[in-house]
């Protein structure tokens, strides 16, 4: 793969564009002209190449209520992120993470709970009791 370009233009990316149409350089990274990104690890702040200057301007901005700052593929970016639900009839579960179980038997089991002690986080435990029959359908959700 060639990686030169032709006098008066330059490498922008994997692309040769005219010298007057060349990307942004910010902390050591290289940006295309209008191309956005999150200079931050909070998605707080969002930056712009700005393709008249050159220069990146960046401003304040958040992630939608329903989104979370996280990466995708190596690239920081707010994500769709669905409420997280667990589902509990008589002997079956489906868990925040999406997984199935199911419960024979008369026991107590533990839903929900933190591994030890984690600074910030509140404790919280949830248990359900199965009686062994699956008589009643009745759906029990929670969503965090």
């Amino acid at each position: 793969m060639d990686l030169s370009c032709d006098p008066g233009f330059v490498l922008d990316g994997d692309t040769c564009v005219p010298l007057s149409q060349c990307g942004c350089t910010h902390n050591g990274n290289h940006y295309s002209s209008n191309q956005t990104y999150w200079a931050d690890e909070s998605c707080t702040v969002q930056c712009v190449c700005e393709p008249q200057t050159h220069q990146i301007r960046c401003h304040s901005d958040s992630c939608g209520p329903d989104e979370s700052c996280g990466l995708q593929d190596g690239v920081r970016t707010c994500m769709h992120d669905p409420k997280h639900t667990c589902m509990y009839t008589s002997r079956h579960v489906i868990t925040f993470d999406r997984r199935d179980y199911d419960f024979h038997g008369t026991c107590r089991y533990q839903l929900v709970g933190l591994c030890g002690q984690n600074r910030g986080l509140d404790q919280i435990q949830v248990h359900v009791q199965t009686d062994g029959q699956a008589v009643s359908e009745r759906v029990t959700s929670w969503s965090m």
